[in-house]
């Protein structure tokens, strides 16, 4: 009897040839066909047994595959149940939700957010004002494009103390903010002749649109 091909494996493109874990290229399949809706929240998923078979897989890469993909958030299941695509929330409906009159919510594990109500205020004024009735006039000039001189040797000191470095205040520069930082080191990175880079998935939701809004944007990769 001729066995029927199921969708989903007609969305899984494997390539035994190019050097890619075969795990790593299902997660890849798999993530892509999640995130480009191709399958939709709610699909039911094979059994890895199933999959692996109608992949010609070792189930042990599936159930890899699988696991990494629930711990992602991509997948959902419980104990004993299918494994389905989970329902994830959008920024949209994240929106929504915070507009809601009086929602508050118990948990926020969004990304880089800390609990700031851990914000050491007291410490962090008491340190300001004695930083400030101390500093010399000039120090509330314009400071060095590299940033403070002060801050930069207390940097190196600390860095070459807590993490064994041999950081040099001279190679050490402040910037505003992450965002700021990134599109620095791309501009470098561009003009030292880079024209590709790869960076965390998952990761920061605004790190890859800003490498390529700030640096990029109007340069194609070979």
């Amino acid at each position: 009897m001729k066995r029927t091909t199921s969708a989903i494996e007609l969305l899984i493109r494997l390539d035994r040839g190019n050097g890619v874990p075969l795990r790593h290229q299902l997660e890849r399949e798999l993530r892509d066909a999640i995130q480009s809706g191709r399958l939709s929240a709610g699909a039911l998923l094979p059994s890895t047994r199933g999959l692996a078979a109608a992949l010609e897989l070792s189930r042990g890469v599936v159930v890899e595959a699988y696991e990494q993909l629930l711990a992602e958030g991509y997948l959902s299941a419980n104990h004993g149940s299918a494994t389905r695509v989970a329902v994830r929330q959008t920024t949209e409906s994240t929106a929504a939700a915070k507009n809601v009159a009086g929602f508050v919510p118990r948990y926020d594990f969004r990304p880089g957010l800390p609990d700031l109500s851990l914000f050491p205020r007291r410490m962090w004024v008491t340190s300001m004002r004695r930083a400030i009735a101390s500093a010399s006039d000039e120090a509330f000039d314009y400071p060095d494009p590299h940033g403070p001189e002060a801050a930069r040797i207390a940097l190196a000191t600390y860095l070459n103390r807590a993490r064994a470095t041999i950081a040099r205040p001279d190679r050490i520069v402040f910037t505003s903010g992450s965002a700021q930082g990134i599109g620095l080191l791309c501009r470098v990175l561009r003009e030292r002749g880079v024209r590709r880079i790869a960076v965390e998935d998952p990761g920061h939701a605004d790190q890859s649109p800003i490498s390529r809004r700030r640096v990029w944007k109007h340069h194609a990769f070979p």
